[in-house]
């Protein structure tokens, strides 16, 4: 019987892709697809003439520029992710970290180039395409003169300030790291060349009246009042904007600080990166603006093209994410609703909490601030849901950084910590926790991980919530920096795989090659090695799209969620190899005239203690005495209990003999028995 699944196997291994294994699905987590980058600068122009506004979005923190093409309408923008614009810019500049992008005609051709701020200044790419097909071109050493003033965090601005037909420079000024320029301070660049070949001089007449407003400056002018001369917005390291409008003249212009305009904007957020641009497409000025934590703040103008009002909407840029950094996964049925809700920790040490809004087989997240917003441990929390005392009620266990483990029991009154229960268990640093019960004694046991690969700690569960270390589960594992460990059973074959997130991003798999009583841990490099985050990668799965096959969530050091489905298919998983105990033999006792006969069998309970009732995927196959395959009679999820499969043998079967059967379940449970069938 053995050799007929070995054969099988192979056959299906060989032909199926790594590479299939996981569709990233964003609209998930970012309806936008606009993913939420720290210290993000939104900057938006019709780069492909098509009548509607792209986004290019840079961050101080990434090492390359985002481009999102808009595919909606010019009235209803829909921003989807396209690499291939500037994947040659962005290899270029890779080691030069390119941050604030800014798109303007500046060779006078009619379409838009690209200016870049870098480690090394202004990068200047010229578009030797056309207005509909860009093509950008580095012109080296173009800004050579300006980035002797602009240190290695300058935020350019290029507009006809004076009126004269050509474009003048400016550059807001952040904290360079060796030196340079006052941060907060803004530069004014004249252009005394040509509309088409210009050249920018030092005028420190353009910038009368601008203050220092703080550690950084990012500077966007807007003609609010459709008066002609232009108003200054400024966005700097701090929760409020410093806005100027213009007294003097636009050759010689003079910036009067005004604080009505922006003064009633939100103030949660800092490093505030503005840009304006009419992303409605109703003849007036919106504002969005980038953040230190990367959100995107949309305030649509409801006024009119000469007396502006703005009012903050969410709904066009708001991902789901957490608020601050550090987000990390956990998935229960928190509400008892039947769907599987979402629970992160975060950089400050609290808990943050996502309903599950949609169905068990369309998920919806909506963050909910009312609950578990009291729960706080001292700083990078990594909370997971879990039952730790058996009384059927969820509780709520988490890391921090000072390496110990905070332990929250659910009461009819809500969560009280306990303060004795997990004392014992402690890491140097950023302790993280997994939890399953991994030898398959019904105990939950834990798994700890610290932010050195050396520190980590296999707690057994004893009973009674007694632990003991035992590292000989883990020998063959080698943990990462900031490791962020989870226990499921990827491959959906009845037991505990490892998952590992890192601080580099990448997700590190650990195959269970043995049993569910004696895990056998094995480095899989294939499932797992086309994923990767930024920084500091947190995997969690659930089923989260009912199709019994677990989906993987990675939060990153954003406070990004990252949603991918599992595509490998249930039958490349060794069944006969991984069976719990003895295969259950059906003897062979039909009549062999009968035209109908019921395959009967059971599916025992998962070890899930978070999903015990999860469906399981079951084939059913019918081999010759060969041992080649006639006809698989079921392929399908069940959910545990007693079934009974009718298999109408005149339809299947096409001639007079004995066969074989096999029913293979995910969760390790294999029959098998014989047939004798008589064709009519």
């Amino acid at each position: 019987m053995k050799s007929i699944f070995i054969i099988l196997l192979l056959f299906l291994s060989a032909s199926y892709s790594f590479g299939q294994y996981w569709e990233r699905i964003d609209t998930i987590f970012t309806p936008s697809e606009i993913q939420t980058i720290s210290f993000s600068s939104p900057f938006f122009c019709d780069i492909d003439d098509d009548g509607d506004l792209d986004l290019f979005l840079g961050s101080s923190s990434l090492s390359n520029i985002l481009f999102f093409r808009n595919d909606g309408t010019p009235e209803n923008p829909k921003f989807i992710r396209d690499d291939n614009l500037l994947k040659e810019v962005n290899e270029r500049e890779y080691h030069n970290s390119a941050s604030y992008p800014f798109l303007a005609d500046i060779d006078g051709d009619g379409d838009y180039d690209l200016i870049l701020s870098s480690f090394r200044g202004l990068q200047y790419y010229r578009n030797v395409g056309d207005r509909s097909y860009p093509i950008f071109f580095k012109i080296d050493n173009f800004f050579f003169e300006i980035n002797k003033y602009t240190g290695n965090d300058a935020k350019p601005v290029l507009v006809d300030i004076d009126g004269d037909g050509d474009l003048d420079l400016f550059i807001g000024i952040g904290e360079s790291l060796f030196g340079g320029p006052a941060a907060g301070t803004v530069y004014g660049f004249r252009n005394t060349g040509r509309r088409t070949f210009p050249r920018f001089v030092l005028d420190r007449a353009l910038t009368k009246g601008i203050q220092d407003v703080g550690l950084n400056a990012f500077p966007a002018f807007v003609d609010l009042n459709n008066d002609g001369r232009l108003e200054l917005l400024i966005g700097r390291d701090q929760n409020t904007f410093a806005y100027f409008i213009n007294t003097g003249t636009k050759k010689n212009p003079f910036w009067s600080r005004q604080s009505i305009t922006f003064g009633n904007f939100e103030t949660k957020s800092y490093w505030k990166n503005p840009t304006f641009a009419d992303i409605d497409n109703d003849g007036d000025y919106d504002l969005i603006y980038g953040s230190a934590d990367g959100e995107l703040y949309f305030y649509r103008n409801t006024g009119t093209s000469k007396k502006p009002s703005f009012k903050l909407e969410s709904q066009l840029f708001e991902p789901i994410r957490i608020s601050g950094g550090s987000a990390s996964v956990s998935f229960a049925d928190f509400d008892n609703d039947g769907d599987f809700d979402l629970l992160s920790g975060d950089y400050l040490g609290g808990f943050q909490y996502f309903e599950n809004k949609g169905s068990k087989t369309r998920p919806s997240f909506k963050k909910n601030n009312r609950v578990l917003n009291s729960l706080r441990v001292p700083a990078f929390s990594t909370p997971i849901f879990i039952d730790i005392n058996n009384d059927g009620l969820l509780d709520i266990i988490s890391g921090a950084l000072d390496g110990k483990i905070y332990c929250f029991i659910k009461s009819a009154n809500g969560f009280i910590e306990n303060h004795n229960l997990l004392k014992n268990i402690r890491v140097r640093e950023k302790s993280s926790i997994a939890a399953a019960d991994i030898n398959n004694d019904g105990l939950v046991d834990l798994l700890v991980c610290s932010g050195s690969p050396e520190q980590y700690l296999m707690m057994i569960n004893q009973g009674k919530n007694i632990f003991k270390a035992d590292m000989s589960i883990l020998k063959n594992v080698y943990f990462p920096y900031d490791a962020r460990p989870t226990f499921a059973d990827v491959d959906c074959d009845g037991d505990f795989d490892l998952v590992i997130g890192s601080r580099d991003g990448r997700i590190i798999y650990y195959e269970n090659t043995g049993t569910p009583s004696y895990p056998v841990f094995e480095l899989n490099n294939d499932l797992f090695r086309d994923i990767k985050v930024k920084q500091n990668s947190s995997p969690g799965f659930a089923d989260l799209d009912g199709d019994g096959k677990p989906e993987l969530v990675i939060g990153d050091y954003n406070g990004n969620f990252f949603y991918y489905k599992s595509n490998f298919p249930l039958n490349l998983v060794n069944f006969y190899a991984r069976s719990k105990g003895n295969p259950v033999v059906y003897k062979w006792n039909n009549n062999p005239f009968e035209r109908n006969y019921t395959l009967t069998f059971k599916i025992s309970k998962a070890r899930d203690i978070l999903n015990p009732f999860k469906p399981e995927f079951v084939l059913i196959n019918i081999y010759d005495l060969k041992g080649e395959l006639i006809n698989t009679v079921y392929s399908g999820f069940l959910r545990p209990g007693n079934h009974q499969i009718n298999l109408d043998l005149e339809k299947t079967l096409s001639y007079t003999g004995a066969y074989l059967y096999t029913i293979q379940i995910t969760n390790g449970e294999f029959y098998f028995g014989r047939i004798f069938y008589i064709k009519s």
